[in-house]
């Protein structure tokens, strides 16, 4: 299953744009906590008018015609518990 994920990234940022992304360097414990391996990651970040974002599976997505893996606010809210702690994940959204 072939998987292609596009993203145009300008110099400058947009601070209204509807998500940024950056290529960023995580420590190898919290990278591992996250997915299992460590190195590089890309980080998505939703603008403040994004509600979901979605990655679809282009082989699922024309056999069934429906979109696959949604990232909604509560899943959102549990990954930042799982990275920061619940103490900190509201100071840092």
């Amino acid at each position: 299953m072939s998987r292609k994920l596009r993203v145009k990234v300008s110099k400058h940022s947009d601070p209204d744009a509807v998500a940024s992304v950056g290529m960023r360097r995580l420590s190898g414990r919290v990278l591992r906590k996250l997915t299992g391996q460590s190195g590089r990651c890309a980080v998505l970040l939703p603008g403040r008018d994004v509600q979901s974002i979605e990655i679809i599976d282009n082989d699922q997505s024309k056999i069934s015609g429906k979109r696959r893996g949604s990232f909604a606010d509560e899943d959102f809210e549990s990954f930042m518990k799982a990275v920061f702690g619940p103490d900190q994940a509201d100071e840092v959204a």
